[in-house]
């Protein structure tokens, strides 16, 4: 290296401190990640998914309200499999979104209603 270079240091990443309410979500995020990247993950969510968009009630040999109740109750079983994946998938992104504003990368969106 010539006397003409000089070598920048470099510059300590500014921080943001975290509210107790963020630092909760960033750790609740970060350990719904760590479970997603778990082989058994990859099954349960293909559990939910089938659940969340292929479920149907067979009709035969149901009478009306029997078949009536079973589709109610595939409806609800789908409806709480799509909350469920819905949930896992916000909570890493908003943990994610911490993260990064914790190292100065910008405010998180509110993902709050």
């Amino acid at each position: 290296m010539d006397n003409n270079q000089q070598v920048k240091p470099i510059a300590p990443v500014a921080t943001v401190e975290l509210t107790e309410e963020e630092k909760q979500e960033l750790k609740d995020g970060l350990a719904v990640k760590d479970i997603t990247l778990m082989p058994g993950w990859k099954i349960i969510e293909g559990w939910l998914k089938s659940r969340a968009f292929h479920a149907w009630v067979d009709p035969r040999g149901l009478t009306k309200e029997e078949w009536d109740w079973a589709e109610l109750n595939a409806f609800h079983s789908a409806d709480i499999s799509k909350e469920i994946l819905q949930d896992v998938y916000e909570t890493i992104t908003k943990a994610e979104q911490l993260e990064d504003y914790k190292l100065g990368k910008g405010k998180p969106r509110s993902m709050k209603i």
